[in-house]
């Protein structure tokens, strides 16, 4: 008998309904089901493998989670086929979604799904191919009609030949097809047309000054060259005479520069129609606006443009792709390629930009990374490896029992080793990096990623917004050039595919992507980044409701990896645990800034500074002097100095659309979305269309995409006085463009930024200086570096407070640190203006003062008090119901008292039920929600003796209570 006649396999079907899982981290659900392996693929299947399954009539594809020696069962069916030679589940991977099966009371297969290869299909049809042979004059007719089906077409699924043949007389006419010769099964995967390579673009110079210098030389403008020299740092007041004699430039050029507003004649003869003397004094203009209008001048708009969003996907980028999201054209790349400052190569298709962008020279630790580099050594060194993984035997033996899905039994899924996963995922040593906004915390990552790289051991590095992805690729791909591999959603599923292939090959050093990145195939992870580590986007909102955090976590005390977590403002919980010594803790307090982005002598040194000072602004005292404005006078003021300096500004208000609500004045009705108890937001066509009379204004739903028209009358009253209150993004980018006519906006939100490649546009095209202002919401706070920012404002700060949420304080706080930190990342230096109702509120006068350790010290004394987390784990379970509220209350009222009852039967300390209560956003998409907050250390054994009935989602360690 051989050693694993059986195996366990997970389908993708619901859990058995008479056999009820039980929550709690150290039982298995009862979701595998026993097939027999035959002999002739014994060799061939391993835990992790995917394998075809008979399951009723179904064809199935399943994970095979554990192999026994012998069942209790009386039927097993067989497996069909194993459907990739190498399995796509190491057994640390089969683990790791055990534990987070367990951990977070969801489905195994659920848990297993983000680590098959994208876009696979786990209802497994069969496919058939036709063969030469003609049928005989006798057939059935329903063979007939099922080779019928195939046409000119020599491969047809099941469903098709299903449908041709009738269901019926389906199962006969393909046995009999089958053994006339008529059509064979198929059972590899579908062959792919080759692809001719495609043409790529590679960076070949970063630094400005260069740029600037080498298309000088292959566009010449006497005009230009003048300006270029005007705005060298080095220049400071200089005389017409001294740019004559530098340049050449006559008074009729400085004229063309004083009429743009990009020189000013320190004389009497400053009209532009008047002779400029030669000893008159040149005041210049700096920064982002003259280096712009040196490109217009030159015609290197578009040149620039290119550069940057090459430089946006990590130093290099398909041609197609640049010519498809930018201005520049064919010509454009072919005259980069003749200046030098790109290479343009041809390769295949699947080729990723890491696999052709030029390497980076790590430059020196400062003394602060020094010591937080020696801190973090001893963590990767630490003797951990493959020799003390788990999950790398079978199960044993499988239980009894008939399931009834297609006669095959339910087993044991592998519950012997649970104390094994649970006593690893805890064995992970974790370092959390708290340094300041531009502390230099990447370069850690860099220095930990290669040290572990020269061992052959690969990296995880997740970031929590999609905007963020490029900028940090581009980092790693400098200095891992074609070792970075990519996973985020707005990857195509051609490119999703490659990446996942990549990694499970270990072709790749780094997966560089977004929350579901964690689960990357690589095997052998030697250490898991998590970047922002503070950010909610790690926490999905879906089964399994899983904090890629934590799942990183668990991931490497399975595979014997580090974890490193960065922050400039840590999750109050990760904070705690690190200030307990649970954790290492390691601090970066001192800003690493380059030196003045200005000017063509610009270099890529660095030195220590500051964070950049704030100012909160009260607006109640602008009110009071009779400022309506959507800008305070300090911030008016600055936004003008900063332009006029020709430097950026990020406005910031997290915030879309025009008008946040529209409500009549008489009845004081509010238009709300009739699926959503949300009011409607009001959004307006973009200033273009406005300017050409064809405003297109439309009520929108920010939950659920409902749109209608703005009411003419109020439906409540019939009145006509109807009135749009608030101020979105959409309306603040109008306000700018009135206060300061000429300037240059860009706007970054969820309605901008909805296509393939947006985010990267958008950064590219302000980075390289096409804008003055950027105007956004919560999508510019994180992790950008943009050093010609000087000023930031924050045009309401209220937004994020006053929820009904014990982490309101922490998440405004982190925010407006966030954003905050945006500024002054040069020598060119910043400030940050903070406009607010509430200039006590606590989370913004710690903001203000970068006082993380203040904030953290008063907000863990509220939790301590109230029993929140980090004291307690907070569960939250949430019903949702299509039935209204007078069905919804009675059922959640008696699921919570029977909560309370079972946890005083059982004696549970620490523990509090509460609720029920309507959520916060009770009625969304026509569904009411009520949900029951579980505040206890015991909440597994509470759930298992007061089960969850049907309809109700459980969240575990929830951050959102809303």
């Amino acid at each position: 008998m051989r050693d694993w006649p059986y195996a366990e396999v997970v389908v993708d079907v619901p859990t058995e309904p008479g056999r009820p899982r039980t929550p709690t981290p150290d039982a298995p659900p009862p979701e595998a089901f026993t097939y027999a392996i035959p002999s002739e693929l014994a060799a061939d299947v391993h835990v992790g493998s995917a394998v075809r399954v008979p399951f009723g009539r179904q064809r199935l594809i399943g994970i095979v989670v554990g192999l026994a020696a012998r069942t209790d069962l009386q039927r097993v069916r067989a497996i069909e086929a194993v459907v990739d030679p190498v399995p796509w589940l190491t057994p640390a991977g089969v683990a790791l979604a055990r534990y987070v099966s367990r951990y977070y009371i969801a489905p195994l297969f659920a848990c297993i799904q983000p680590m098959l290869p994208p876009g696979v299909q786990t209802a497994a049809p069969r496919r058939f191919r036709r063969t030469d042979a003609p049928p005989p004059f006798d057939a059935d007719p329903a063979v007939l009609a099922l080779v019928g089906a195939f046409g000119r077409t020599r491969m047809r699924p099941e469903p098709a030949l299903r449908k041709a043949a009738g269901p019926r007389r389906y199962a006969a006419a393909v046995a009999a097809a089958l053994a006339a010769g008529l059509i064979v099964q198929v059972d590899d995967a579908p062959p792919t047309s080759a692809r001719k390579p495609a043409r790529w673009a590679r960076a070949l110079v970063d630094v400005a000054a260069a740029v600037d210098a080498r298309l000088a030389a292959v566009r010449p403008s006497p005009t230009a060259d003048a300006l270029a020299w005007l705005r060298r740092p080095d220049i400071v007041l200089p005389s017409a005479a001294e740019l004559k004699a530098a340049t050449g430039a006559d008074a009729r050029t400085i004229a063309k520069l004083v009429a743009a507003d990009l020189v000013v004649v320190a004389s009497p003869a400053a009209a532009t129609d008047a002779p400029v003397a030669a000893d008159a004094i040149l005041l210049q203009v700096h920064g982002a606006r003259a280096r712009a209008a040196e490109h217009a001048l030159r015609r290197t708009t578009a040149h620039v443009e290119a550069l940057a969003y090459i430089a946006a996907h990590g130093g290099a980028a398909p041609a197609a792709a640049i010519t498809r999201e930018t201005a520049a054209t064919a010509a454009t790349l072919n005259v980069l390629a003749e200046a030098g400052l790109i290479a343009l190569v041809h390769a295949d298709p699947t080729t990723t930009a890491a696999e052709i962008a030029v390497a980076e020279t790590p430059p020196p630790l400062t003394d602060d990374q020094a010591a937080a580099w020696a801190a973090i050594v001893p963590l990767l060194d630490g003797d951990r490896g493959r020799d003390r993984r788990v999950g790398d035997t079978g199960s044993g033996d499988t239980g009894a029992g008939d399931t009834g899905a297609g006669d095959t039994g339910a087993g044991d899924t592998g519950a012997g080793d649970a104390d094994a996963i649970i006593g690893s995922v805890d064995a992970a040593p974790v370092a959390l990096v708290h340094g300041v906004t531009g502390s230099g915390k990447t370069e850690l990552y860099l220095r930990a990623i290669a040290r572990l790289a020269a061992r052959g051991r690969q990296t995880i590095v997740l970031v929590p917004e999609i905007a963020l992805t490029p900028q940090m690729v581009d980092r790693f791909s400098a200095r891992f050039p074609g070792r970075v591999g990519l996973w985020h959603s707005e990857m195509t599923p051609a490119e999703r595919r490659a990446a996942w292939h990549a990694a499970r090959a270990g072709a790749v050093d780094v997966v560089v992507g977004s929350r579901s990145a964690i689960f990357s195939p690589l095997p052998n992870v030697g250490l898991i980044v998590v970047d922002e580590e503070h950010a909610d986007a790690y926490k999905q909102d879906r089964t399994p409701r899983y904090h890629a955090r934590d799942v990183g976590i668990a991931r490497a005390g399975l595979e014997g990896a580090a974890v490193i977590l960065g922050s400039a403002t840590p999750n109050v919980t990760s904070y705690w645990k690190a200030r307990r010594g649970v954790w290492t803790l390691i601090e970066l307090p001192r800003r690493v800034v380059a030196a003045d982005p200005r000017g063509a002598g610009a270099e890529n040194a660095a030195a220590m500074g500051e964070l950049p000072p704030v100012r909160i602004v009260d607006m109640r005292s602008e009110l009071r002097v009779g400022n309506t404005s959507v800008f305070s006078r300090p911030l008016l003021a600055a936004l003008q100095h900063t332009l006029l300096a020709g430097e950026q500004a990020i406005l910031f208000l997290n915030r879309r659309g025009t008008a946040t609500f529209v409500q009549c004045r008489d009845c004081g009705h509010v238009q709300t979305c009739p699926r959503c108890d949300a009011p409607l937001t009001q959004h307006v066509a973009g200033l273009d269309e406005a300017r050409r009379g064809r405003v297109t204004a439309r009520l929108v739903c920010h939950a659920c995409g409902h749109t209608e028209a703005p009411p003419m009358l109020c439906p409540a009253c019939a009145s006509t006085r109807i009135r749009y209150v608030g101020l979105g993004t959409e309306r603040l980018e109008r306000e700018t463009q009135a206060a300061f006519p000429g300037v240059r906006t860009l706007r970054w939100d969820a309605d901008t930024t909805d296509g393939r490649g947006a985010h990267a546009a958008l950064l590219a095209r302000f980075s390289s200086g096409q804008a003055d202002v950027l105007i956004g919401t919560q999508m510019i706070t994180k992790g950008l570096d943009l050093p010609l920012v000087t000023l930031v404002g924050v045009v309401s700060a209220d937004t994020a407070l006053h929820f009904p949420d014990y982490r309101a304080s922490e998440r405004a706080f982190q925010l407006l640190s966030q954003v905050a930190g945006r500024a002054g990342r040069s020598a060119a230096g910043g400030q940050v203006i903070l406009q607010t109702y509430n200039p006590d509120h606590p989370a913004i006068t710690y903001a203000a003062r970068h006082d993380f350790a203040g904030f953290y010290t008063r907000e863990i004394a509220f939790r301590a008090q109230h029993g929140y987390p980090p004291w307690r784990p907070l569960w939250r379970l949430l019903w949702v119901t299509e039935q209204g509220d007078a069905a919804a209350l009675p059922a959640a009222t008696a699921y919570a008292q029977a909560l309370r009852d079972a946890a005083l039967r059982l004696g549970l300390p620490y523990t509090d039920v509460l609720g029920p209560a309507p959520a916060f956003f009770h009625r969304l998409r026509g569904r009411y929600r009520w949900q029951i907050l579980l505040s206890s250390p015991e909440g597994y054994t509470l759930l298992a003796a007061a089960p969850p009935p049907g309809g109700w989602r459980v969240d575990v360690d929830a951050v959102d209570v809303l």
